[in-house]
């Protein structure tokens, strides 16, 4: 066995070729991470005003109010609105919140 710079050892046949090992690392800058905590903000509060809603309405004015707000975060899903959904879901979330509460 040969050490060195210009020494060359013979690789068995079994054995692949090593690939130079390249470590990528990443880190998640503030512009990634802002859509999905707004997104995130944007589902807490619209599971706050649904509660309010069915805390202040009675529960069957609160039920359609909120059934209109999912019906029209859906329809702006469907649409490619960008925050769309976590309203939605803050609004289902909130609704059933508010229903059995």
């Amino acid at each position: 066995m040969l050490w060195g710079e210009n020494a060359r050892l013979a690789r068995p046949a079994n054995v692949p070729a090593q690939s130079p090992s390249r470590w990528v690392e990443w880190r998640p800058r503030a512009l990634e991470l802002s859509p999905t905590l707004l997104g995130q903000c944007l589902a807490a509060l619209a599971c706050a005003l649904a509660v309010l809603v069915f805390v202040r309405l009675d529960t069957t004015i609160a039920s359609l109010a909120v059934l209109l707000g999912i019906a029209v975060g859906v329809v702006a899903s469907k649409r490619g609105v960008p925050l769309a959904v976590w309203c939605t879901v803050g609004l289902v979330a909130g609704g059933v919140l508010g229903r059995f509460s």
